[in-house]
Order: structure tokens, then sequence, then C-alpha cells
């Protein structure tokens, strides 16, 4: 996809979930390829910069020594930054990583034009949402979740500092990583959280209570996506992760949302584009990946939103509280 023997300008986004690897996997083929550039640039957490007022003029800035080697460089503006972009950074072949981007000004202000770049250049951006790639020409990129064996593995790695689980806790180590849902984010997680426990009971009791409430880590990072929403996504989203996962007949929940004036086809394309919900293809019934179900739940549960659960709603109707 990257074919860096080409030398057309390219642009990979890398497009998923929160914690799927987007920036691991952007790291790794950087430290790759790097060398075979004229100039290189990684820069890191593009949307927390963003929210600051000078955020994007200090990573124009970044951008500028990194490529030009100008130490001195200083950037008042985000055209600025822009204009002095466009004209310093077409006589050499680059390497630019543009890691997690939630809206496409901070692409424009970063790599606004390919046809700036001087030939065999190579763009890869990482984003949870599609739509901030905007409509640069994108070679699109989608990681997978691990099967079963490369859970394990991860896992394993973390937990014991080795490829394969210590035998006797072979078979606690496969519900643990099964636990994981192949996301890498929570296996790397969850193994920080077991190696140092010395018990099956320990072990146990870990799992259990990972199994009852997500973890910390795992919900602040998950949660990022939804966070970005507006409230009547945010409604949809809620609702689906609650009640209307692989409900055979999604028209019902459309028409719901349609009278509550949510806009039920442009929010589930957002939603879709921030790998939040997908649509089975074969049985049109949405899906969800179990941890994203799980981080909606939880902000139901904490919030109580919504009643899904038996046994909370029976308790409520008998408390009326």
């Amino acid at each position: 996809m990257l074919d860096v023997d080409d030398n057309n300008v390219r642009m990979v986004g890398i497009h998923g979930m929160g914690g799927i690897g987007k920036t691991t996997l952007a790291k790794a083929v950087y430290n790759q390829i790097y060398t075979r550039f004229d100039a290189s640039s990684f820069i890191s957490n593009v949307r927390e910069a963003a929210k600051q007022s000078t955020g994007l003029v200090s990573l124009q800035e970044n951008l500028l020594r990194d490529l030009c080697g100008d130490e001195n460089v200083e950037v008042s503006s985000i055209d600025q930054g822009i204009e002095i972009l466009r004209k310093r950074i077409g006589s050499l072949k680059v390497l630019l990583v543009v890691d997690d981007i939630d809206h496409e000004t901070q692409l424009d202000a970063l790599a606004v034009n390919l046809d700036w770049f001087c030939s065999g250049s190579r763009i890869i951006v990482t984003t949870r949402d599609k739509h901030a790639l905007g409509a640069q020409s994108v070679k699109l990129y989608e990681p997978k979740e691990l099967d079963g064996a490369q859970s394990l593995e991860l896992f394993s790695w973390h937990a014991f500092g080795k490829k394969d689980p210590e035998p006797k806790f072979a078979e606690l180590s496969e519900e643990v990583a099964s636990a994981g849902a192949g996301l890498p984010l929570a296996l790397t997680i969850f193994g920080s959280l077991f190696f140092d426990l010395e018990t099956g009971e320990e072990w146990r009791e870990k799992l259990q209570k990972l199994e009852e409430d997500q973890n910390k880590d795992i919900h602040v990072r998950l949660k990022i996506s939804f966070d970005a929403l507006d409230e009547k996504e945010k409604k949809v989203f809620l609702d689906i992760a609650c009640f209307f996962l692989e409900e055979e007949n999604i028209e019902f929940p459309l028409l719901m949302w349609e009278d509550c004036k949510f806009f039920p086809k442009t929010t589930i394309k957002v939603l879709r584009h921030k790998c939040l919900i997908n649509i089975n293809d074969d049985t049109g019934e949405f899906d969800m990946h179990d941890l994203i179900r799980d981080m909606g739940r939880k902000i139901v549960q904490d919030s109580r939103s919504r009643l899904w659960k038996d046994d909370e709603t029976l308790e409520v109707l008998k408390t009326k509280k």
C-alpha cells in the first residue's frame, strides 16, 4: 500500500476504533522505512494538541524543524504555517506521520495538498473518524481485531514476558485473552494487571472483576469517540448498545429515532465512520465490538439513563426510584 519504491506521492489513512493499534502500527512502519527518505517527522497526539489555542501552530513548528532542520522557526498563525510548509517541503522526499486526528482541519494544517510534496513522499494518517480524512486522495487501511492465538500471545508477553503463558495459568490465560475481544489495548492492559498475580484464586477474582466492570483505562480510551458525538448521536449510540444489537428488524428503532428528530440515517453513518457501530452485511443487524458495547452500557449504568437488565428494571419498579 505504501510502496516506497514508487515515485508518486501517497497518503495512507489508518482508520479504526480506539485501542485497535493504529499508532503502534504507524510507529512500526515509520521506524522500518524512515531511513529511505531525505527527512521524516512523526507528529503525535494531534487531537489533544489541537485542543490548545496554539496547539496546531506548535505542531507546524515541530514539523518544520523535523523536515527542514530549522531550529529557530517561529509560526504566528495556522495560515502562516501552511504557507511556509507549502514553500519549503516540496524539495525533499519526506516521510510524515500525522497521528490521531479527529477533524479534517487538523490535517489541513499539517498536510494540506499532496501536490506540495516531492516525488516519492509518503504521508501516514491515523484516525478514529473516517470523516477527518476529508477529500484527500487516501488509500485506507483498517486494522482488524486479533484472533485467538494472537490475543493469547500478546497477553502472554505482557503477563509473563514470553510468548506462551505459564502452564499452570494456561487455561485462565485463554479466558483473560478472550475477554480482551481481540483489542490490543485491552490485552496489553490485562497483561499488566495479571503479571504479578501468583495463585489461581487471584486470577479468577481479577477476571470476575473485569467481566463485571470495565477496566477504567480501557473505558477512558474508548470513551473518547463517544465524547466527540453530539447529544442526539450519543442517545442513538446508547440505545443501540443497550437495546438493539442483533435486532432483526432495525426499521423499528429507525422510526423511533425519526420521531425523536434524531436524524437516524445521518447519525448511523457518523457512528459507523467513528467505528462505534457496524451493520452486518449478511443480516442487516446492528453490530458492535464487545468492549465498545460495554463502554456504552457502563455510561448508562453510571447515569441510570436507561434500564435494560431485568433485575435492575424490576428493582426500580418495586422501589419507584
